[in-house]
């Protein structure tokens, strides 16, 4: 059996600011979630979360945010946006 697969060269797919940003969450948590399993710190000492264990300790944020421009970059370059609501 032949398939066929239509490509839309140029063609860009916003999606709902709330699908984005959860899609891109999702994906740069999968980073930190492999740091913990592999207990893994920056500094041998300072763990994932702070000493409240209800936030990200500062270098695991740096980290956060740091593989969150990679996805998005990575998601831009296969033509998926964010759609940003003009007020």
């Amino acid at each position: 059996m032949e398939r066929h697969i239509a490509v839309l060269k140029d063609t860009k797919i916003y999606l709902p600011s709330e699908v984005w940003v959860s899609l891109y969450t999702e994906l740069a948590e999968r980073r930190l979630l492999a740091f913990s399993f592999a207990e893994y710190s920056q500094d041998g000492e300072t763990g994932i979360l702070d000493e409240s264990e209800e936030r990200y300790s500062d270098w695991a944020q740096e980290e956060f945010n740091g593989e969150g421009d990679i996805i998005e970059s990575i998601l831009n370059s296969h033509g998926l946006y964010r759609w940003e609501e003009q007020d």
